[in-house]
Protein backbone atom coordinates (compact mmCIF):
# COMPACT_ATOMS: atom_id res chain seq x y z
CA UNK A 1 0.00 0.00 0.00
CA UNK A 2 1.27 3.46 -0.85
CA UNK A 3 2.05 5.93 1.88
CA UNK A 4 -0.54 8.67 1.99
CA UNK A 5 0.84 12.17 2.44
CA UNK A 6 -1.11 14.50 4.71
CA UNK A 7 -0.38 17.75 2.92
CA UNK A 8 -1.67 19.85 5.80
CA UNK A 9 0.91 18.26 8.11
CA UNK A 10 3.55 18.65 5.39
CA UNK A 11 2.78 22.37 5.12
CA UNK A 12 3.10 22.79 8.90
CA UNK A 13 6.41 20.93 8.76
CA UNK A 14 7.63 23.41 6.13
CA UNK A 15 6.95 26.17 8.66
CA UNK A 16 8.51 24.26 11.55
CA UNK A 17 11.63 23.55 9.48
CA UNK A 18 11.98 27.23 8.55
CA UNK A 19 11.52 26.60 4.83
CA UNK A 20 8.60 29.03 4.63
CA UNK A 21 7.14 31.47 7.15
CA UNK A 22 3.63 31.04 8.50
CA UNK A 23 2.70 34.42 7.03
CA UNK A 24 3.96 33.48 3.55
CA UNK A 25 2.15 30.14 3.65
CA UNK A 26 -1.07 31.84 4.76
CA UNK A 27 -0.79 34.30 1.87
CA UNK A 28 -0.16 31.43 -0.57
CA UNK A 29 -3.20 29.55 0.71
CA UNK A 30 -5.46 32.61 0.65
CA UNK A 31 -4.45 33.50 -2.90
CA UNK A 32 -5.09 29.91 -4.00
CA UNK A 33 -8.52 29.67 -2.35
CA UNK A 34 -11.71 31.08 -3.88
CA UNK A 35 -13.56 33.94 -2.20
CA UNK A 36 -16.23 31.48 -1.09
CA UNK A 37 -13.65 29.14 0.46
CA UNK A 38 -12.02 32.01 2.35
CA UNK A 39 -15.42 33.23 3.58
CA UNK A 40 -16.36 29.71 4.69
CA UNK A 41 -13.05 29.29 6.52
CA UNK A 42 -13.48 32.62 8.34
CA UNK A 43 -17.11 31.81 9.21
CA UNK A 44 -16.19 28.31 10.41
CA UNK A 45 -13.55 29.75 12.73
CA UNK A 46 -15.82 32.54 13.98
CA UNK A 47 -13.61 35.34 12.70
CA UNK A 48 -15.49 36.58 9.64
CA UNK A 49 -15.79 40.37 9.48
CA UNK A 50 -19.25 41.78 10.00
CA UNK A 51 -21.14 43.18 7.03
CA UNK A 52 -22.33 46.78 7.24
CA UNK A 53 -25.89 45.51 7.77
CA UNK A 54 -24.72 43.42 10.73
CA UNK A 55 -22.87 46.42 12.18
CA UNK A 56 -25.95 48.63 11.76
CA UNK A 57 -28.39 46.10 13.23
CA UNK A 58 -29.99 47.26 16.48
CA UNK A 59 -31.60 44.36 18.35
CA UNK A 60 -33.35 46.74 20.75
CA UNK A 61 -35.44 48.09 17.85
CA UNK A 62 -36.17 44.74 16.21
CA UNK A 63 -39.94 44.07 16.39
CA UNK A 64 -39.44 40.30 16.09
CA UNK A 65 -37.05 40.30 19.05
CA UNK A 66 -39.36 42.51 21.12
CA UNK A 67 -42.36 40.24 20.38
CA UNK A 68 -40.53 37.31 21.95
CA UNK A 69 -40.41 39.08 25.30
CA UNK A 70 -43.68 40.98 25.32
CA UNK A 71 -46.52 39.76 27.48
Amino acid sequence: MKDVIDYRDAAITLIDDGIVSAEDLAIMALKYMSQAEVQDMLDYNGIAPLTQAQKDYDIDNDPMFKSLFSS
